[in-house]
């Protein structure tokens, strides 16, 4: 009895915690993540890296060098507050949740990610220990960016596996607890050695990152821009655009990307270091942290049940049911048990998402359930490094979904 009552009162926390500003704060990252980022791509990619972030799926960004994969999860990190400095009231800096950055390569050694061996404790006490402190196993580490992640060696990926798969990694032969939340990948590419493939599956949402150069910014779309950036941005912070009548609209958006590296260059001329994050931390305009992410998951994971006959609308069931039936038959993508879980995952991530972009109904907040739209989902789980195959995967998909939905519209955008 004592137990059922506190997992309803778990549950209740969970209702309580997401309605309590939780949603605001994840509307309002995707607002600002817009702000850096143009482009109709972009925006699709962000989406989909917040909904797995709510999901706690590890992301992979591929794409050739220069497409800003980095600059995307880091602009995503600093806007979790991760990394920043905390003072206490006597002005001694505090420990604060961090995020972990690596280039990796063939030659990378397990030192460089998990810590140095403390040869004192092995030589004393034949203890195998690693200093953790500023390694990806920090205990305040909560997200991890990992570029050229498929250039590691066998030592580094068995650890990964280990901190995706089961949430631990291994010192001495002894398990240890990870803290790690978020866990994003970048690469030039999709791995063809046999090796990799393995890794590769246990990142079920894969992002394509590259840009249309001649895509074009409407009047209408500039103007919604600027109005949210003085809605979210303090006057200081202003991207230094010019005036909305000397603008050209038939420009291709790369000259939105000039003006925003630019706007970049100067902040770092002027010492400021990544985003001023003050101004995020209370208000109407106050991003969300790791800790809102995981929030959201454990609601997912207690609120949510596949056969309680209220998860799913009917037409979203029969989608997801046709999805892996079809998806299961191809070569465009690998479904198998553990995928099928992540996937559900996401597809209530992305319900929960269009709650928070849409804003709650007249009677407030109230679980929603995966529709059909929600099943984009299955589109970032392709496996191939062919452009042609991967075309006929989103294809399936989307073709399949518009049987259940003639709305739909490819992506939840």
């Amino acid at each position: 009895m004592n137990q059922r009552l506190s997992q309803k009162k778990f549950k209740e926390d969970l209702h309580n915690n997401i309605t309590g500003g939780v949603l605001d704060r994840i509307k309002n990252i995707r607002m600002e993540m817009r702000q850096h980022f143009w482009g109709s791509r972009y925006e699709e990619i962000i989406d989909n890296i917040i909904i797995a972030a709510m999901a706690g799926q590890p992301i992979l960004l591929i794409g050739k060098p220069g497409v800003a994969k980095s600059l995307i999860m880091t602009t995503f990190f600093s806007l979790l507050g991760l990394n920043k400095t905390y003072q206490d009231e006597k002005g001694e800096s505090l420990p604060g949740a961090k995020y972990f950055q690596y280039l990796l390569h063939s030659f990378t050694m397990p030192d460089e990610i998990l810590g140095v061996i403390k040869i004192g404790k092995f030589l004393e006490e034949s203890k195998f220990v690693r200093e953790r402190e500023g390694s990806l196993n920090d205990q305040y580490v909560k997200a991890a960016f990992l570029d050229e992640v498929f250039n590691a060696n066998s030592t580094i990926l068995n650890m990964l596996l280990s901190i995706i798969n089961e949430k631990e990694f291994y010192e001495g032969g002894v398990a240890h607890r990870s803290n790690l939340f978020i866990i994003a990948g970048a690469a030039n590419r999709v791995p063809r050695e046999p090796e990799l493939h393995a890794f590769f599956d246990r990142f079920p949402v894969r992002l394509i990152v590259d840009l249309n150069l001649s895509e074009k910014v409407s009047l209408e779309e500039y103007n919604r821009r600027l109005s949210l950036s003085s809605d979210t941005l303090q006057d200081e912070d202003q991207i230094d655009f010019d005036q909305s009548e000397e603008i050209s609209f038939d420009d291709p958006v790369f000259f939105r990307i000039i003006d925003q590296g630019i706007e970049n260059l100067k902040r770092r001329s002027y010492s400021i270091k990544g985003i001023k994050y003050d101004r995020y931390l209370t208000g109407e305009n106050s991003m969300p942290t790791v800790e809102d992410f995981e929030t959201v998951h454990n609601y997912i994971v207690s609120h949510y049940s596949a056969s309680d006959g209220k998860t799913f609308t009917d037409d979203a069931k029969k989608a997801m049911a046709r999805l892996v039936e079809d998806l299961s038959e191809t070569d465009t993508c690998n479904i198998n048990g553990r995928n099928i879980v992540k996937l559900y995952m996401l597809s209530a991530a992305s319900a929960i998402f269009r709650a928070a972009v849409e804003g709650p109904g007249d009677d407030g907040f109230s679980q929603p359930q995966i529709t059909v739209q929600d099943l984009s989902v299955f589109r970032n789980i392709w496996n191939s490094d062919n452009n042609e195959i991967i075309s006929m995967h989103f294809g399936a998909v989307d073709s399949i979904l518009n049987e259940y939905d003639s709305d739909y519209k490819g992506y939840n955008g």
